[in-house]
């Protein structure tokens, strides 16, 4: 080992310029071999919250803003032109089927069905009188009395006056069909509408007059998200196939706008079976009893949907949830206190937290609170005692 000595160096007097000189000598004659560089220490693990994830049951009530449609909207407009001789119901008043609403002047249809009756008798006579025609060439010519022309001619005669006749009938047919046309009459039972004419004007065939709504009963319509669809589709199926329907039926209550007042209870009756590319949502439509009228069409309800139910499902609470470069995950602890990241697929949202489609199993322990500093495959410190699971 290299060694350098001051010994025998004869300074005869002191400048600040030596002194200098003199430490840098020192220095590079100190021990040529470098001192080890020392490892950075390692971060203490981050200290998390687990909590085990077990399966459990969760009830799930949903609601949703919707609006009251009528089951069924008809539009009723004259049939036969004429004059309108007289309203014949209370407009907003409920009526029946077949309830008389206007009428239109049935004389010109009452002649024509007179005009009609005529032509058919008329017919009627003529067919007569081919056919008695018929039998006596038809016996004549039995006997060679008369040629086959003649025979031929008879035969003709009868085909034309049974289509003469035939026409004729058809005629009276729609004669009449046209005088009962000038009742006008509800389509449908329901509510009616406001009066688009008063009597005393003349209408065509098509003009508009009034119309009835029916309200009772009464559909609301609403959209939902896609996982909740997917829930009420696999409920309506399983309801289907038991063999007691009212067990688990899904209830379904429509509020006033405020969601203040009960107004009635009823059931789904209709789920689409597509997803709106553009919101993401799927159609639902309930059906509800409305025999005083209280669900109008048009009207803002609320809608909540309860009697949902999940059996084994696998929740964890919403902070739980991360999100990847490939979307949703969850970090699991493994038996190395390792934070492995998992992605998931997101079912409901229920009371007790985040409903887990895919991707965890039953018994594992899930991060639930110090995401911040945790990262893939670091070791963990978990919290102690770990985080119940949500009942």
């Amino acid at each position: 080992m290299a060694r350098c000595t001051l010994r025998g160096l004869l300074v005869r007097r002191y400048s600040p310029g030596l002194g200098c000189a003199l430490l840098l000598l020192a220095a590079g004659c100190s021990d040529g071999a470098s001192a080890p560089q020392s490892t950075p220490p390692q971060p203490p693990p981050a200290r998390v919250s687990l909590m085990p994830v077990q399966p459990q049951s969760v009830s799930l009530a949903r609601a949703y803003p919707a609006r009251v449609h009528a089951v069924a909207d008809a539009q009723v407009r004259a049939r036969v032109p004429g004059l309108l001789v007289a309203q014949a119901y209370q407009e907003g008043a409920r009526v029946e089927a077949g309830t008389l609403l206007f009428r239109i002047d049935p004389a010109p249809f009452e002649a024509r069905v007179a005009q009609a009756e005529a032509e058919a008798q008329r017919a009627q006579a003529q067919l007569r009188q081919a056919q008695r025609e018929w039998e006596r060439v038809a016996a004549l010519f039995a006997e060679n009395a008369v040629s086959a022309r003649q025979r031929d001619e008879a035969q003709s005669a009868l085909e034309l006056a049974e289509a003469v006749s035939a026409t004729a009938q058809a005629a009276l047919r729609a004669a009449r069909i046209d005088l009962g046309y000038t009742r006008v009459t509800a389509p449908i039972g329901g509510v009616t509408g406001l009066r688009a004419v008063s009597e005393g004007n003349l209408v065509n065939v098509g003009d508009l007059l009034t119309s009835v709504q029916q309200i009772d009963p009464i559909h609301v319509l609403f959209s939902v998200p896609e996982a909740d669809a997917a829930l009420y589709r696999r409920h309506l199926t399983m309801r289907a196939d038991d063999a007691a329907p009212s067990q688990g039926r899904l209830r379904v209550k429509a509020r006033s706008s405020d969601g203040l007042k009960d107004m009635h209870e009823g059931m789904i009756d209709f789920l689409a079976a597509r997803v709106d590319a553009q919101t993401g949502n799927v159609q639902v439509r309930a059906i509800f009893p409305n025999p005083q009228g209280e669900l109008t069409p048009g009207q803002f309800v609320r809608v909540s949907i309860e009697g949902l139910r999940i059996d084994d499902a696998l929740v964890v609470p919403p902070q739980a949830i991360a999100q990847g470069a490939e979307g949703p995950v969850v970090y699991v602890v493994d038996d190395q206190q390792q934070a492995q990241p998992r992605p998931v697929t997101l079912g409901a949202l229920a009371e007790q937290g985040q409903v887990i489609g895919t991707g965890l199993s039953g018994g594992e322990r899930v991060i639930v609170g110090g995401l911040v500093g945790v990262r893939p495959g670091a070791r963990v410190a978990p919290s102690d005692p770990p985080v119940e699971a949500a009942p």
